[in-house]
């Protein structure tokens, strides 16, 4: 991994969560754990020698398949971002952050800022599928955000370019209900935390979208 200094994985670690659509999976069968501990197994060569980064996302938030839905003891300790917050430890404290939640770190001549587009600001999805149990909860973001930015800012000296990762894009080309998320949750996002990047002269880049050839036809 020549030339590689660090990962930064921004948003779905493992679609552990989604572990009953996999291809072959057994619908009734408690597969969250098996799928998130065999993504970890995959990256640990990897995350052995690269610090690897991550980004809160939809999919972390919690586990609704059938069988997590029939225990509320499942419900209970895998809710909530409870699995990406045990099993990820980003330097937050550093950063007067929230575990994984949102922190900030620097490397190079780069602020990087890590948001949640998920909870815990105004309008904010909570994606809480499970019918009982509820997301969110961990603090004032948009204060920490805000701090974190005139922080950013008063260092520009020392750390000149201040890039944020984000998981739903705060701007995107996509049709409602695309796979790139409904545009009410995008527009939701926007709404809340475009006005902090403004006031800090920030530039939104709209979504990126990488595409690869898969036939010579």
């Amino acid at each position: 991994m020549d030339g590689v200094d660090f990962f930064w994985h921004i948003g779905d670690t493992s679609y552990a969560d989604d572990a009953l659509e996999h291809p072959g999976a057994d619908k009734n069968a408690f597969m969250y754990e098996h799928v998130y501990n065999e993504f970890m197994e995959k990256l640990a060569p990897a995350m052995a020698s690269r610090a690897y980064m991550v980004t809160v996302g939809n999919h972390e938030a919690e586990c609704y398949s059938p069988a997590c839905l029939r225990s509320t003891f499942k419900k209970d300790h895998l809710g909530n971002f409870s699995a990406f917050n045990t099993r990820f430890h980003m330097p937050s404290q550093d950063s007067n952050g929230m575990l994984n939640m949102w922190y900030s770190w620097t490397h190079g001549p780069v602020q990087f800022i890590s948001v949640n587009s998920e909870i815990d600001f105004p309008g904010a999805v909570l994606d809480e599928q499970t019918g009982t149990h509820h997301n969110g909860g961990f603090g004032d973001q948009l204060k920490w955000l805000e701090q974190a930015l005139a922080s950013a800012k008063r260092q520009r000296d020392m750390f000149p370019w201040i890039f944020v990762g984000i998981h739903r894009p705060l701007y995107s080309v996509f049709i409602e209900n695309s796979t790139y998320g409904r545009l009410s949750h995008v527009r939701k996002v926007t709404r809340a935390l475009q006005t902090a990047f403004e006031a800090f002269f920030l530039e939104c880049v709209p979504l990126s979208v990488h595409l690869f050839v898969l036939s010579s036809d």
